[in-house]
C-alpha cells in the first residue's frame, strides 16, 4: 500500500476527479477505478470494526465466558434442553456453578440502568432442575491416540480433564487422596450442598476416556514418555518438568475464583489439544475476549425483575418471564434502520461475505450477494446510527463497480434508468444562457421538470427576479444514475461535461434545489461553488398569512448531513404560513423514499415497502423538497406536496405523469422556456414510429410503468414489426406478436390494428435474453 501510495502521489494531477477520498489527502476525491482498489479493504476493516459478534456486557463479566445470548434465545424458544447444553458446556460442572457462581454478570448488565439487572443464576438453575435426574445424551467419540496425564483433582484439572475427553483424548488423572474436587469440599454446605458436587464429581467418572489413579502421590518417571502432553498441578507428584521438553509440560495455578479456575481449566484443554496435533501452542490464556458492546439503554422499556414464590425453584412462567426481560446485548444498529439488511434478514457481516463471494465466486455462488448490493438504497442510514461508522453504502457501490468492470453487473436492471438520464441529457437537455457572463447556474436536476414543469419555470422566474439576467438556467441529471449503476464510463463522460461547461462559463456558482444534485456535487464537484436554492428562497421569502394547516416535513435521506438545508426548509414552511410537524425518523434519522440506489428495478417490493412505512408515520399531508419522493408517495395515494406548492402558492397536479409522461413534460418544458426566453419555437424532426396511436386498458398501463417501460417503446417494437412484416400471429386472437431488441433487454408486444397506425394493445412484457441475430439499438 505504501508503494502504490506514492506511486499516486507521484503521478497525482491535481484532477478532481469522482468517488472516494484520495489516498494522498487531497481536496480533491480519487478516480473512479480507485475503487477497485479499496473494495478489499473495505471488507477487511468493516469486518474488524464491526460489533455485531461483540460479546454481551454480561457474557464479558462472566469468569466463565458463557455465550449468554444463545442461552437465551434458546430458553425463550422453549428449548430448554438446548439451553442447558450451552450453560452446562461452559460451566463443565452446571451443578456446581449454578449454586456458587457470585453473578458478576448483574454488574454490568444494561437493564440496571433501568431497572434490575436479569437473574441469569436463576435460569441456569431452573435448567439445571429440569435436566436433573434426566438420562443423559451420549455420543460416539472415536478415542484419539494421544494420551494425556493431568495431575491433581482441584476443579482447573477437573475441567481439563472432562473438555479433553470429551473430544476423544484419553485422561490419565491422578489425584493424591480418594476424592474429586478438592477444595470444592470447604465450601458452605448452605451454598453448595454436598450431594449436588457429589453429583458432579459421579459424571466426571462416569466420562468414558477419563482413568482415574487414585491415590497416586508420585508418578513413576518411566510412565512419563507414554504421555503426549501433561498438565501439573501446584502439588508435588514427584514430577521434575525440567527432565521433560518444557513444550509437552503445562502447569495450572488454582488461583482466584472456582469459576474462574473453571475457565482456565477449559483454555489449557485448548492448548493441550493444540500441542498435540501440531507440537506448537499459538493460544494464549486470555481473562477476557473482546470488548463488549452495550446498548444505549434510554429507550429501553422497564420490565419488573421476576419475583419467584420459591427462589431456589422457579417455575416455567417464571422462569420465562424472567428471560423475557433480557436484551440479548447485540448490535443491530445498522439493520435496524436498513430496509436492505431487514429484507433478506443480513447484519452486516453476512452481507459483507455474501458481497465478497459476488465478487469472487464462481457462476453458482455469485447471486448470493448480488441482489442485496443491488438493493441498497444508497440513503447512508447505516453508517449514521453505526458507533464505528462502517459505511454500507459505501460498500455496495464499490462492489457494484467492481461487478460491472468484471461485465457481470445485470445490465438490463439499470436499462430504463440510464436511457432515462441519456433523455435528459441529450434530447431533454435545456439550456438558457445568462446576458454576458453567468454569475450564476440554475440547475434544478432531471426530476423537477419531469415531475412538473411549472416547478423549474417558477422558481427560474422568481430567481431571475433576484438576480435579473445573470443567472442561467441549466435543465440536465447530475449523473446520480450513472454513480449508482456503477458505470464507470458512462459516469466519466457524464460528469466531464459538467466540469467543461462550468469552466466554460468561466467557474459560474450552480444554485441548487435537488437533495441528491446536492450530495452529488459536493462529494465529486468540490471546486465548484454550490448555492442552496432553499437558503435563498428561506432568507428572501416575505411572512404569508397563517393558513391553519399542518404539514409532516419529510427529509430527504441525502440532506440528513445539510443541517442549514435542514434549517431552511423549516424556516420557508414557516414563512409559507404553514405550521411544520416533525416526523419521528427525521433530520438525521431521515428514511430514504425508496427511489434511492436505483432499487425498483431489482427489488420493487421491497421499495413498495420502504413507502409503506414511511407513509404511516403521520396521518397529516407530508411536504417534500424531493419531487422523487413527492411522486413516490402520492402513487402510494398519501397526500403529499412539493414545498414549492407552498412557496409560490402552485397548485398541485390531480395526477402523477407515468413514465411516458415524465419524457413529455421535460420536453414540454424545453419547447416552453426556449419560446419564453430564447424565442426558438419547437424544431424536432419526428420518427416514422411516433405517428403510431396506442389504445390500451388501465392494466396495461400500470403493467407497463412497473415494468419501467414507455410508450415510445412500445411504438418502435410495432413500427419495426410493422414496417419489416416480423411478428407472429395468434390465430385464436387475431393479434399479432413482435419483439425488439432495445440495449440489454427485448420488448415483446402483443397487438391488434384498428385502423391507420392505430392499434389496440393487450400486453407487454420484457425479458433479458438476446435472440442471436437481432437488431440492437440503444446497447
Amino acid at each position: 500500500m505504501r508503494l502504490a501510495a506514492e506511486l499516486r502521489k507521484s503521478c497525482c494531477a491535481n484532477c478532481f476527479a469522482q468517488q472516494c477520498i484520495c489516498v494522498l489527502g487531497c481536496r480533491a476525491k480519487a478516480s473512479f477505478t480507485e475503487v477497485h482498489m479499496d473494495f478489499y479493504q473495505l471488507i477487511e476493516d468493516g469486518k474488524k470494526k464491526c460489533l455485531r459478534d461483540s460479546p454481551a456486557p454480561c457474557s464479558h463479566a462472566c469468569p466463565l465466558g458463557m455465550d449468554v445470548r444463545d442461552f437465551i434465545k434458546k430458553f425463550r424458544s422453549g428449548l430448554i434442553s438446548a439451553a442447558y447444553k450451552t450453560f452446562s458446556q461452559s460451566a463443565v460442572l452446571p451443578g456446581v456453578v449454578c449454586h456458587i457462581c457470585g453473578e458478576p454478570c448483574k454488574n454490568d448488565c444494561v437493564r440496571k440502568e433501568i431497572d434490575e439487572a436479569v437473574s441469569l443464576k436463576g435460569l441456569e438453575r431452573f435448567c439445571w432442575q429440569q435436566a436433573h435426574g434426566q438420562p443423559k445424551k451420549t455420543y460416539y467419540i472415536r478415542e484419539k491416540k494421544e494420551r494425556i496425564l493431568i495431575c491433581g483433582g482441584e476443579i482447573g484439572e477437573l475441567v481439563c480433564a472432562v473438555k479433553l475427553a470429551r473430544r476423544g483424548y484419553p485422561v490419565d488423572l491422578a489425584v493424591k487422596g480418594n476424592q474429586l474436587g478438592g477444595s470444592l469440599w470447604d465450601l458452605d454446605h448452605e451454598v453448595l450442598p454436598p450431594q449436588v458436587l457429589e453429583e458432579d464429581l459421579n459424571e466426571i467418572l462416569e466420562e468414558k476416556y477419563i482413568h482415574v489413579l487414585w491415590r497416586t502421590s508420585e508418578i513413576p518417571s518411566q510412565m512419563l514418555p507414554e504421555y503426549d502432553a501433561i498438565l501439573l498441578s501446584e502439588e508435588d507428584y514427584g514430577i521434575n518438568s525440567e527432565t521433560l521438553r518444557d513444550s509437552k509440560v503445562f502447569k495450572i495455578k488454582q488461583e482466584g475464583s472456582p469459576l474462574e479456575n473453571i475457565h482456565q481449566g477449559n483454555q489449557l484443554s485448548y492448548q493441550i489439544e493444540e500441542y498435540v496435533k501440531i507440537h506448537k501452542v499459538f493460544m494464549t490464556q486470555t481473562s477476557k475476549s473482546a470488548e463488549p458492546y452495550a446498548p444505549d439503554p434510554a429507550g429501553l422499556e422497564k420490565k419488573a425483575r421476576t419475583l419467584p414464590a420459591d427462589e431456589a425453584h422457579w417455575t416455567r412462567d417464571e422462569a420465562m418471564a424472567e428471560a423475557e426481560r433480557c436484551i440479548q446485548c447485540q448490535c443491530s444498529l445498522c439493520s435496524d434502520v436498513c430496509p436492505m439488511m431487514q429484507h433478506y434478514h443480513e447484519d452486516y457481516k453476512q452481507l459483507a461475505s455474501a458481497v465478497l463471494d459476488t465478487v469472487e465466486a464462481q457462476e453458482i455462488d455469485r447471486k448470493r450477494g448480488l441482489y442485496p448490493l443491488m438493493s441498497c438504497l444508497q440513503c447512508g442510514a447505516c453508517e449514521q446510527v453505526c458507533p464505528v461508522n462502517i459505511d454500507t453504502r459505501r460498500l455496495c457501490l464499490s462492489s457494484r463497480r467492481m461487478i460491472h468492470k468484471k461485465k457481470i453487473l445485470p445490465q438490463a436492471h439499470y436499462h430504463f434508468w440510464l436511457m432515462d438520464m441519456r433523455h435528459a441529457n441529450d434530447q431533454a437537455e435545456l439550456l438558457i444562457p445568462a446576458a454576458g457572463s453567468s454569475r450564476y447556474v440554475y440547475f434544478p436536476g432531471c426530476q423537477m421538470g419531469a415531475s412538473y414543469p411549472e416547478y423549474v419555470e417558477h422558481s427560474y422566474d422568481w430567481l431571475r427576479q433576484l438576480y435579473g439576467d445573470q443567472v442561467a438556467l441549466w435543465n440536465r441529471c447530475c449523473c446520480a444514475p450513472a454513480y449508482w449503476c456503477g458505470n464507470e464510463v458512462l459516469y466519466t463522460e457524464e460528469t466531464q461535461e459538467i466540469r467543461s461547461k462550468w469552466l466554460e462559463w468561466g467557474k459560474p456558482a450552480f444554485i441548487l434545489s435537488c437533495p441528491t444534485c446536492m450530495e452529488q456535487f459536493q462529494a465529486h464537484f468540490p471546486e465548484i461553488e454550490v448555492v442552496s436554492l432553499w437558503s435563498l428562497l428561506a432568507g428572501n421569502m416575505e411572512q404569508k398569512e397563517p393558513r391553519n394547516q399542518k404539514f409532516a416535513i419529510f427529509d430527504s435521506c441525502a440532506a440528513r448531513k445539510d443541517d442549514q438545508l435542514l434549517q431552511d426548509i423549516r424556516k420557508i414552511v414557516s414563512l409559507a404560513g404553514y405550521e411544520g410537524i416533525e416526523l419521528s425518523k427525521n433530520k438525521e434519522h431521515a428514511q430514504c423514499c425508496g427511489y434511492g440506489g436505483l432499487v425498483y428495478s431489482t427489488n420493487p417490493q421491497l421499495v413498495e415497502n420502504v413507502i409503506a412505512e414511511n407513509s404511516q408515520q403521520e396521518s397529516c399531508p407530508f411536504v417534500t423538497y424531493c419531487t422523487n419522493c413527492m411522486d413516490s408517495f402520492r402513487l402510494s395515494k398519501k397526500d403529499a406536496r412539493f414545498i414549492f406548492d407552498l412557496a409560490f402558492e402552485i397548485q398541485p397536479q390531480q395526477q402523477v405523469p407515468d413514465l411516458t409522461g415524465r419524457r413529455q413534460n421535460r420536453m414540454s418544458l424545453k419547447y416552453r422556456l426556449q419560446k419564453k426566453y430564447l424565442h426558438i419555437e419547437r424544431m424536432e424532426e419526428s420518427m416514422a414510429y411516433e405517428t403510431i396511436s396506442l389504445r390500451m386498458g388501465e392494466e396495461t398501463k400500470r403493467s407497463i410503468n412497473k415494468q419501467l417501460l414507455l410508450e415510445d417503446d412500445i411504438q418502435q417494437v410495432i413500427g419495426y414489426a410493422e414496417e419489416n412484416s416480423l411478428y407472429l400471429y395468434d390465430g385464436d386472437t387475431k393479434e399479432h406478436i413482435a419483439h425488439k431488441q432495445t440495449g440489454f433487454i427485448t420488448i415483446w408486444v402483443r397487438y391488434k390494428a384498428l385502423g391507420d397506425d392505430v392499434y389496440q394493445i393487450s400486453s407487454v412484457y420484457f425479458h433479458r435474453v438476446k435472440l442471436k441475430g437481432e437488431q440492437n439499438d440503444g446497447e
